[in-house]
Order: C-alpha cells, then structure tokens, then sequence
C-alpha cells in the first residue's frame, strides 16, 4: 500500500500529518543541502544529530568556521538507518572508549 504524498505539504504540515521524510524533500521549497542549524528539525533533536554526525555517518560537504552544509540524500540516509532500528553510540559511551 503507498501514500499518496502532496507535493505542496510543507515539513511541519508532513510531520504533523505522520507523512515519512520522502515527503519533506517533494517540498519545492527544500533544496538539495540541509544546514547544520536545521539538522534538529529533521532529526527532531540535536542529540541524535551530533550523535551522526560523530559516528561518521553524517559528513559535511562544505564546512566553514560560521557555516556547515550536508547533502539532503546523506541525511535522510541516517534517517532511514534510525528508522531500521540503527542507533549510534551515545555520547557517553564515545567519551569512554
């Protein structure tokens, strides 16, 4: 069974709505980077967005001393991974080893 997906439904409307993170990238306003400052909107924490981020499987494309930029496919990559049951360390662990 597919969802139909509305190609106008803007991200808070598609998570409010229980639609999956395909949904957010059909947004015509949602272009092919994501910045690190909305990192925890789609990931709906920081935490798990540094978490990512450190475990190497979420790498920036430009890294600036002010500005960081991901590939939106590399983000919903992780995504998926999290929605699979995946986790990555948590920092307390990573600290330790």
């Amino acid at each position: 069974m597919t969802k139909i997906v509305n190609p106008n439904v803007t991200v808070s409307a598609a998570r409010a709505s229980g639609q999956t993170s395909q949904a957010k990238i059909r947004d015509s306003s949602i272009g092919p980077w994501v910045r690190a400052a909305a990192l925890p909107e789609w990931f709906c924490s920081w935490d798990l967005a540094y978490r990512c981020t450190k475990a190497g499987w979420l790498r920036p494309v430009l890294q600036g001393k002010r500005r960081t930029i991901y590939r939106i496919t590399d983000v919903l990559a992780c995504i998926q991974r999290i929605e699979a049951g995946e986790m990555p360390a948590s920092r307390r662990s990573q600290t330790k080893a």
